[in-house]
């Protein structure tokens, strides 16, 4: 409890700093001494500023784990997204964090880590539905996950934020319910086909 204690204010204590420095210009014996730690301390937990900003990555997609684990929204089509609100929420009250990670000196391995999120997210998702992995359903899941989070990145730098989050959100939430009403219609077509050869094969044992 004690180390998680420290390490968030060694967090803290950086991401302060970054609202009013460059981050690359945030040295590792400025960061200390703003978090009050010893030169030893940080070093028990991390091996430099670059290994620090992943795992403040980590704790940005810990997060998007609740909002996933959270009540579907009734907005939702098939209610597979969570709230649409909670996602702008969430996003708005770390902006900052996402803008400083996506930036030129952030971490250069967070987006593929956020787009590798969200695809197992939705992929459970739709597992949850009874839809299994196949070769179109991964590609429609790429295009949802790589148009999603370049859109939503985008919208960050921009005053109309939470409505181009909302209209992202929106149109993935269309495409996953183009996919669930393909899968439902193919599985009643597939089921039909079997009834009838279940009847067929009945009547050419009684008649």
């Amino acid at each position: 409890m004690k180390a998680e204690t420290t390490k968030r204010n060694i967090k803290n204590a950086f991401l302060a700093l970054s609202r009013k420095t460059p981050v690359n210009k945030i040295s590792i014996t400025n960061l200390v001494v703003h978090a009050n730690v010893s030169r030893g301390t940080f070093y028990t937990y991390y091996d430099n500023i670059q290994d620090m900003l992943e795992d403040i990555g980590l704790d940005l997609l810990r997060g998007l784990d609740a909002i996933w684990q959270a009540p579907v929204s009734h907005h939702s089509i098939l209610h597979i997204l969570p709230s649409s609100e909670q996602f702008v929420q969430y996003f708005g009250e770390n902006r900052d964090i996402f803008l400083l990670l996506l930036g030129k000196h952030g971490s250069p391995s967070f987006s593929a880590r956020w787009m590798d999120h969200l695809h197992n997210a939705l992929a459970g998702r739709l597992r949850m539905e009874g839809i299994l992995p196949t070769a179109e359903m991964e590609r429609v899941l790429t295009f949802i996950v790589h148009h999603g989070i370049y859109q939503i990145r985008d919208a960050f730098f921009t005053e109309q934020f939470a409505e181009a989050t909302f209209h992202t959100l929106s149109v993935a939430d269309s495409v996953l319910y183009f996919i669930v009403c393909g899968h439902q219609q193919q599985t009643s077509r597939v089921e039909s086909i079997h009834e009838r050869e279940r009847e067929q094969t009945l009547s050419s044992y009684l008649y």
